[in-house]
């Protein structure tokens, strides 16, 4: 799964698909959260904020507020929680 998202990430980077990345980041988020792999997790959805930011895109943006918000909260994190989902 990781081998074909990282693909879908690279071919949205290259045509320019910046709602596409976007995409990308969120779905690499939820497989590395998956897999335990929190940090890399965090990145990833951190990305997906940061695209949907840029462009505008509220619905990944409340997305990926809620996902790491789930993943600081799963990790006894509530302050950093609560902030997310702010």
């Amino acid at each position: 799964t990781l081998c074909h998202i990282n693909k879908c990430l690279d071919i949205a980077t290259q045509t320019g698909d910046v709602p596409g990345q976007g995409r990308a980041h969120g779905n690499l988020g939820n497989v590395y959260d998956n897999l335990g792999q929190h940090e890399r997790a965090l990145h990833h959805f951190k990305k997906q904020i940061d695209i949907a930011t840029q462009i505008g895109d509220v619905s990944s943006l409340a997305t990926g507020h809620h996902h790491t918000a789930v993943i600081f909260e799963a990790n006894a994190d509530p302050d950093s929680a609560i902030h997310e989902f702010r």
